[in-house]
């Protein structure tokens, strides 16, 4: 029998602090302690479980609700999930055994037996078997069909992570926990005994990587995922040589890695802070950083959900094993133009609000009128184009503020427009009465006649004042001569009179000045001649 040796020292981390503020709820765990988390697609759940000292399987709810506990799972700790088969293979280190859960009923099945294998702790699927390695004094790597037949064992030391490919079913990584340096295995399992492909450690920094936790094959099977405590970031190297692919700056002491199933995202976790941190997979810096304060982010204690837009969270603290839903929905900024930002009343303007980024899927976008003095009011709600627009057309009735809201989804986060101020301009009006002719422009008086002049204001202001303006030409010039104001009757309007005892040209109009609720107006000058 051939033994496949991966050394492990263990290496202690000092933590350092970090104190922002998480911001997101936390569901505790009927656990003392943490070991595994397996998300399924399928049925909307996640599994947890507490390892070498705990006896049940935790069943979650993509938003961090406790289902059901599975309970006589002794030392349950890693995991593998056939969806094909809705089958949950958990290893139980206290038995020596495999037990076989059904996703759907979310009951123990079957169990199989794994001895004189090593007690199981760490589970992985590759190759059409299930393959397990245990810790402290029964380490070792073995595998046994997902029916239990066919046990095989190939030795080693240490405890022993293992990461299997979703592309390649022959490879197999295998890494020994703490080990300083750290060193990975990359195995073709197609063959028995399986056969080293390459080994050896990580890139380093200014020294030697040490005190590997985690690790994880990404989607498309080019890369392999690594956290070690040194060096302070996260890494992605290449399967075929281990060389890096890509580095993500994280924080001191990684301890945790995951990958959204789409590929896009990558999540590192952080002993040093005690934070997980998210990263788009071809950017080095992160996009959202979510630290926990006064507590502990497990080693291998993170996963993403089924579309990448939530990352589960284990960590350990004085109140106990909590569970955590981080946020990864994609940030959105929602914007609203007016084509004007003054409108005459009874005039109309459209309101453009824009999503981005702009998606062909469904996105409920709502424009919201608040006019001055008035109430919140819905003026159009609707799924932006492909473009990402909504556009509505709305006549203001006075001065208006209109904003915009998109509530998100579980894959874009909530967004909130700015206010855009629309101004309506009142319609001041002159009319002229009693004059017993016209000349061109003019209206004709005689000496001394009454020059009725009524004056209105659209929409109605009554109880406000309008000015009367009269103006005389003189040598040339248009020369004020009388100017007074006078209160708006109910109906909207207002009269005043005016006479002239010479024969002159004049001129008259009416001013509105601006309120609260809408811009001022002047009307047209109307033109006077009195004549004998």
């Amino acid at each position: 029998m051939r033994r496949i040796l991966v050394a492990s020292v263990a290496v202690t981390a000092a933590l350092s602090a970090w104190a922002p503020s998480l911001g997101a709820a936390a569901t505790t765990l009927p656990l003392t302690n943490y070991a595994d988390m397996v998300v399924d697609s399928a049925h909307g759940h996640v599994f947890v479980t507490g390892g070498f000292e705990n006896n049940s399987v935790v069943v979650l709810d993509l938003d961090g609700t406790i289902v059901t506990t599975i309970a006589g799972q002794g030392g349950a700790g890693g995991m593998v999930l056939d969806e094909s088969s809705s089958t949950l293979y958990v290893a139980l280190y206290g038995s020596t055994e495999i037990s076989r859960i059904n996703t759907e009923t979310l009951t123990e099945v079957s169990r199989f037996s794994v001895a004189p294998g090593p007690a199981p702790y760490f589970l992985a699927s590759a190759g059409g078997r299930l393959w397990f390695s245990g810790c402290g004094n029964s380490a070792g790597l073995a595998s046994i069909t997902p029916t239990g037949a066919d046990l095989r064992q190939y030795g080693g030391a240490g405890c022993l992570e293992l990461a299997s490919s979703p592309t390649d079913s022959s490879l197999l990584a295998v890494a020994g926990i703490g080990g300083s340096p750290a060193s990975v295995s990359i195995y073709d399992i197609s063959i028995d005994p399986p056969s080293l492909k390459i080994s050896g450690p990580p890139p380093g920094d200014v020294y030697g990587p040490s005190n590997l936790q985690d690790m994880a094959v990404t989607p498309n099977g080019l890369g392999l995922l690594v956290a070690c405590g040194y060096p302070y970031f996260h890494q992605a190297v290449a399967l075929g040589d281990l060389t890096r692919l890509m580095k993500y700056d994280s924080d001191a002491y990684p301890n945790s890695v995951a990958v959204s199933p789409d590929g896009q995202y990558v999540a590192g976790g952080s002993g040093g802070s005690s934070a997980a941190f998210i990263f788009e997979s071809g950017s080095s810096t992160a996009t959202r950083v979510y630290p926990f304060p006064s507590a502990s982010l497990y080693a291998r204690g993170l996963a993403f959900s089924p579309n990448g837009r939530k990352l589960f969270a284990v960590v350990g603290s004085l109140v106990g094993v909590t569970f955590h839903v981080l946020n990864n929905r994609r940030p959105t900024t929602l914007t609203l133009d007016a084509s004007r930002s003054t409108v005459t009343h009874g005039g109309s303007l459209e309101l453009t609000a824009h999503l981005d980024p702009a998606t062909t899927d469904t996105k409920l976008v709502s424009i919201y009128a608040t006019p001055q003095g008035g109430t919140k009011t819905l003026v159009k709600s609707g799924n932006v184009d492909s473009n990402g627009n909504l556009v509505a057309t709305v006549r203001p009735k006075k001065r208006t503020v209109y904003a915009a809201t998109f509530a998100g989804d579980e894959n874009d986060d909530a967004a909130e427009s700015e206010a855009e101020t629309v101004l309506v301009r009142a319609i001041t009006t002159t009319v002229l009465r009693g004059f017993y002719g016209t000349s061109g422009r003019n209206r004709l008086y005689h000496v001394g006649q009454l020059i009725r002049q009524t004056g209105a204001v659209v929409p109605n202001h009554a109880g406000k004042n309008l000015k009367f303006v009269a103006q005389v030409l003189r040598n040339g010039a248009w020369r004020t001569v009388a100017a007074a104001s006078f209160r708006i009757r109910a109906n909207g309007s207002v009269t005043a009179f005016f006479s002239s005892g010479l024969q002159r040209s004049y001129r008259l109009r009416n001013e509105f000045a601006a309120d609260r609720d809408h811009l001022g107006d002047v009307s047209p000058w109307r033109y006077v001649k009195v004549t004998r």
